[in-house]
């Protein structure tokens, strides 16, 4: 019988109250009369998988934002490059991929639509041959046999030391991109 909170006994078999008393719960345990505490595998195996899910996708966006936009504004400078040669042989006319150090722009001849880098990043220096430019205009020219200057413009970021590196070459359908 319950009362004021406290369990007194009404002398009937002491089984489950001895049971109710040993847990503090107020359930029975189960059939085997042992309690187990925890999780399942099949709960901690779905605990982690969603944690590393999750943290897939913002651990890279806290950590390499800045590498992230260096590494995309040199893949784009590459595809500007080889759309500009791809239409140099298709169209057989002469291309010029235009590059403005100074402004961190960069375009198709005079008259194309000039892509801005992304803030915080700029041409550190380009190489076409044997000559590095380092302010100012820059030209690359591509050929409608297929050849064009052979050049390197190495990309950095405001950070500290990582940068990219787009290689044009002069024949070929070879251009990369370097990790510096």
């Amino acid at each position: 019988m319950w009362r004021a909170g406290t369990f007194k006994d009404s002398g009937q078999g002491s089984g489950v109250r001895d049971q109710l008393k040993s847990n503090n719960t107020g359930h029975r345990p189960p059939a085997t009369g042992h309690w187990y505490y925890g999780f399942t595998l099949i709960e901690l195996l779905v605990t982690l998988s969603i944690l590393s899910i999750t943290l897939s996708f913002v651990i890279p966006r806290i950590m390499g934002r800045e590498e992230a936009e260096l590494k995309s504004a040199a893949r784009k400078l590459l595809y500007t490059a080889r759309r500009l040669s791809d239409e140099a042989v298709f169209k057989k006319e002469r291309q010029v991929l235009n590059l403005d150090i100074d402004n961190n722009e960069y375009g198709k001849g005079d008259d194309g639509k000039r892509l801005k880098l992304p803030p915080g990043i700029s041409v550190d220096h380009l190489q076409i041959g044997k000559e590095e430019i380092r302010k100012g205009m820059a030209s690359i020219t591509i050929f409608p046999s297929g050849f064009r200057d052979e050049a390197m413009i190495h990309l950095t970021g405001k950070g500290k030391g990582k940068g990219y590196t787009v290689v044009i070459p002069a024949l070929g359908e070879r251009f990369e991109i370097r990790e510096d």
